[in-house]
């Protein structure tokens, strides 16, 4: 799952992201596997990056997407990306 950030501490962002992510997904997340942050670089939006989550066996990957994508979105920030920019710049 894509996120972008137009401004802000990496490092807080980061830890906000995995916060909301791993509540709303633990339990269907793979035991002992966290979900991890990964920052790929930067657009006219801001940073850029990924959310990367691991499902259980027999749990379908969109389920987990779905359920990571869901907690991010209420976060009341604007992280997600759709279109190339978060949904307050299209």
């Amino acid at each position: 799952m894509l996120f972008r950030s137009a401004s802000g501490d990496p490092s807080a962002i980061s830890q906000d992201i995995l916060d909301r992510v791993t509540k709303a997904t633990a339990d269907v997340a793979l035991e002992g596997q966290p979900p991890l942050v990964k920052f790929t670089g930067f657009s006219p939006y801001g940073m850029t990056g990924q959310v990367l989550v691991f499902a259980r066996e027999g749990v379908l990957p969109s389920t987990i997407k779905d359920m990571a994508a869901r907690a991010i979105a209420g976060s009341g920030t604007e992280y997600l990306v759709e279109d190339g920019g978060s949904s307050g710049n299209l």
